[in-house]
């Protein structure tokens, strides 16, 4: 019997998901899927649109086994951190055989490559990545610049236009992490349907993006869109938006100081914060003033969460000296296969939480502070829920058990 993971954030989930989890099935013969999804917090540096407890219940409904959450230093980092955090817990399960994710091509040669230049950092591209930063040239373009400096020129082509795809980014960061990590588990690629920025519906599949602007808009719009047996957890569930966090951030703003000892703040962005607080409306009105040649929105998007949820650069230094991840957390499984927790226990190398109410004891101090953080941040995203919608006794990290299905 073998086990695949996919890295994912099912913000929300819909029927391209679903698509995924078959084709896994079908090209691997597995035998069970763990998916390590993002939780209250998503790596465009937003807050999911639901919950983690319905996406994870979205997920168990429609193929999934068990469902592992992403810590938020890693699920609301950059495409590098998010990536190889993402990558590690997949390794310290112990138990999984392949690796599958979604991106806009599915030329695996090309990808390797990419991902080996920048897993060795071979001179020529140090030398030209160093260039292009003292030409003042933003992080990704430098960072594009000196792999091309680099790469075969069999790939060079067709390179170009793979280095600005989301989830070609993301799906080099997987294999970049793999590279590092020593691993033997074997990537999987399967090539995307739809347009990730878009926000039109397709034919036949859609993004993301299009479902959530039709949640909030139109919902009988998305509904061909998301598989039938979830739709009642549509209709139940309560969406939330970066701009649901606005008050959080703009007291933040006028309260915090060194806003660049915060992850994603550079001094750059730390001193425009300053001078245009002034100007600020709501979060997502405040994200696009800030943003420009030298730092995408998504960028300014996460700094700005990580000065809501106090997540500090010291505090990813610090973990990622212990380990990177310290702890695996279950949100969620499939009762037919419970057999794949065994596995998890007993071939994990880092403590297994499947009940809040055993962390203290089962984790190191370090390890602590980590699921503790993650714990207040989702205690923001619950606040937040019950101040929108009214809404009461919605459950705590401590007291919300495991999802089954």
């Amino acid at each position: 019997m073998s086990t695949a993971a996919i890295i994912a954030e099912y913000n929300p989930f819909h029927t391209g998901h679903m698509f995924q989890i078959q084709k896994l099935k079908e090209l691997t013969g597995c035998d069970s899927i763990i998916i390590i999804m993002s939780g209250n917090y998503v790596q465009r540096g937003t807050p999911a649109i639901f919950d983690k407890y319905t996406r994870t219940k979205m997920a168990l409904n429609c193929g999934a086994d068990v469902v592992i959450e992403l810590p938020v230093f890693y699920s609301n980092a950059s495409s590098e951190y998010f990536g190889y955090g993402a990558v590690d817990l997949i390794q310290h399960l112990g138990c999984v055989d392949y690796l599958c994710f979604g991106c806009e091509t599915d030329n695996a040669p090309l990808l390797n490559e990419i991902s080996r230049i920048l897993a060795e950092e071979p001179e020529d591209f140090q030398k030209c990545f160093k260039e292009a930063v003292s030409d003042g040239l933003p992080y990704a373009k430098c960072k594009e610049k000196a792999i091309l400096s680099c790469i075969d020129d069999r790939f060079k082509e067709e390179a170009s236009g793979v280095l600005s795809k989301p989830n070609c980014i993301l799906g080099i960061e997987y294999l970049k992490a793999l590279k590092m990590l020593h691993s033997s588990i074997q990537p999987v690629i399967i090539k995307r349907n739809s347009d990730y920025h878009s926000n039109e519906l397709g034919n036949v599949f859609a993004s993301s993006s299009a479902i959530r602007n039709n949640i909030i808009n139109d919902f009988s719009k998305a509904e061909n869109y998301i598989p039938s047996q979830i739709i009642p957890l549509y209709g139940g569930s309560y969406p939330l938006t970066e701009d649901d966090f606005s008050d959080y951030l703009l007291h933040n703003l006028i309260f915090k100081d060194s806003l660049d000892s915060y992850m994603g703040i550079s001094a750059f962005l730390g001193n425009r914060i300053s001078n245009l607080t002034s100007s600020f409306t709501n979060f997502t009105d405040f994200a696009d003033l800030l943003s420009g040649k030298h730092i995408t929105t998504s960028g300014v998007r996460r700094g700005l969460m990580h000065i809501i949820l106090d997540i500090k650069k010291e505090d990813i230094i610090n973990f990622s000296d212990c380990g990177t991840n310290l702890y695996i957390r279950l949100l969620g499984f499939n009762k037919e296969k419970a057999h794949v927790l065994k596995e998890i226990n007993v071939n994990s190398s880092i403590p297994f939480i499947s009940k809040m109410a055993d962390s203290r004891k089962l984790l190191s101090d370090n390890a602590y502070k980590m699921l503790m953080h993650n714990v207040k941040c989702d205690d923001l995203y619950r606040l937040t829920l019950c101040k929108k919608y009214n809404l009461k006794n919605v459950k705590t990290e401590f007291n919300y058990g495991i999802i089954t299905v």
